[in-house]
């Protein structure tokens, strides 16, 4: 019926250079790319502010995927684990020269990122636990990209 209304919802499909998108073009028109989902590719709107909230973020991933990230004023990018539950060093230090390079670059642009790391399990009050409690048990967070034009 094409009186019924429409929701505007869609998913967000990853897909990798191993894992290419299976999806017919039918289906497709439920799914956004990253760019669409967060609106870089919205015609004569230029994205003035953006937030990205998750625990663990590849700090690559979004880099490579959006490298006109670094064209917006003011990103802030709060975040929990380098990567879930593994002491992996040798990616914890890709991961920080990503963000090194991302904030130079943004710098470069006359922006700014900021990378707030964010632990409940760490003391109370201090800067990684912004929270009143430590809790030891896990965490629980929200994944979004609030994006301001």
């Amino acid at each position: 019926n094409d009186d019924s209304p429409v929701i505007p919802f869609h998913l967000f499909e990853t897909t990798t250079a191993k894992s290419p998108s299976a999806l017919s073009q039918e289906k497709r028109k439920y799914f956004q790319t990253l760019r669409e989902a967060i609106g870089l590719d919205v015609p004569n709107r230029q994205i003035q502010w953006l937030i990205i909230s998750n625990f663990l973020i590849d700090f690559r991933y979004v880099y490579e995927k959006l490298p006109d990230i670094v064209q917006i004023p003011r990103v802030v990018v709060f975040y929990g684990s380098y990567f879930a539950g593994m002491d992996n060093i040798h990616f914890q230090q890709v991961q920080q020269l990503i963000m090194k390079n991302w904030k130079a670059a943004a710098e470069r642009n006359g922006n700014t990122v900021e990378f707030i790391r964010l632990v409940p399990g760490d003391p109370p009050r201090s800067k990684t636990n912004p929270l009143p409690v430590k809790i030891t048990y896990g965490c629980h967070h929200t994944k979004m990209f609030l994006t301001g034009f």
